[in-house]
């Protein structure tokens, strides 16, 4: 809808984000597929767990669960299926253990050749020389309006905060004073105090 409606929109951009999707769905049907194994061994514990009350009296050996119409006979190791959801717990629910020392060592030797530091180094200096024309720049009331339409076009905000702006967007007096809010907040950019849990923003 976005790339219809402004000229900018650049099909690489397009691409990226239909990639970014697809890598989503991918990865979103995986999860998927491991919560259905989860609960698929979940349930198979609970049914093992149920027909056995005395569970402490029992050794390892097989328990079978109940058989039903719907469900084919399955004969599990009490033991194994145990062995099975603790590993699953451990994976799905403890934090991965990092270590830092062997990341930065590995980023160190992948950057160390010639070619890839430079392009590491062309990046950094992009995205900085972006950073400090982004702070020469004087922001207009013209930049706000183009913001806000753009915005607009790009069906990001619900239609309380779309009815908003679109009444920003008709105010001179009101963009006249967003643009100065603007231009005071990054003026005082290098005074500012940052939260160190970061700061919370809403696409």
């Amino acid at each position: 809808m976005q790339a219809k409606k402004d000229a900018s929109f650049s099909p690489d951009v397009l691409r990226g984000w239909t990639e970014t999707f697809q890598t989503h769905i991918k990865h979103s049907r995986t999860r998927f597929e491991c919560a259905k194994l989860f609960g698929n061994l979940f349930n198979e514990w609970l049914s093992s767990g149920a027909s056995v009350t005395a569970g402490a009296k029992l050794n390892d050996a097989e328990v079978e669960v109940p058989h039903t119409d719907a469900e084919p006979f399955i004969e599990i190791g009490r033991k194994e299926l145990h062995n099975q959801k603790e590993r699953l717990d451990s994976i799905i629910f403890t934090p991965p253990i990092v270590d830092c020392t062997a990341l930065h060592s590995y980023l160190t030797s992948l950057f160390s050749d010639e070619a890839p530091n430079g392009t590491l180094q062309h990046l950094r200096k992009d995205i900085e020389e972006f950073g400090k024309y982004i702070r020469r720049k004087v922001i207009t009331a013209d930049d706000v309006r183009w913001t806000i339409s753009s915005l607009l076009s790009s069906d990001l905000m619900d239609e309380e905060k779309r009815n908003t702006i679109k009444e920003f967007n008709e105010n001179r007096g009101v963009l006249d004073s967003v643009t100065s809010v603007l231009k005071m907040r990054l003026a005082s950019l290098d005074s500012s105090c940052w939260p160190e849990g970061g700061v919370v923003i809403e696409m």
